[in-house]
């Protein structure tokens, strides 16, 4: 969907040019993110270079709507070490990736 602001004058002809463009399919990114101990961590996780940042619930699941492409992950829960993972995302597909963290700084 798009939109775009049109100002008519009484007289003026109404014309709107259209273009559209196809968007790329997306794919999607879900797992989960626990302590070494198997306790789910309320941790977030973004995408790079994307800019698109989720946050996992206090079990630790989350997910994010991608574009197809290769990304890497940023996975963080204050007092764990932070991870980074390299995910290929498909076209209409998902990735699932389960991480564990260690405590850390």
């Amino acid at each position: 969907p798009t939109s775009q602001e049109l100002t008519l004058r009484p007289g003026d002809p109404a014309k709107l040019k259209v273009a559209p463009e196809q968007a790329l399919p997306v794919g999607q990114i879900r797992g989960l993110i626990r302590s070494l101990g198997g306790k789910g961590l309320a941790a977030s996780v973004e995408v790079e270079p994307l800019g698109l940042t989720a946050a996992a619930d206090a079990g630790g699941s989350f997910q994010v709507d991608a574009p197809p492409g290769q990304y890497t992950l940023v996975l963080k829960a204050p007092g764990y070490t932070t991870q980074r993972r390299v995910v290929n995302v498909q076209k209409n597909g998902v990735v699932v990736i389960n991480v564990d963290l260690a405590e850390g700084r």
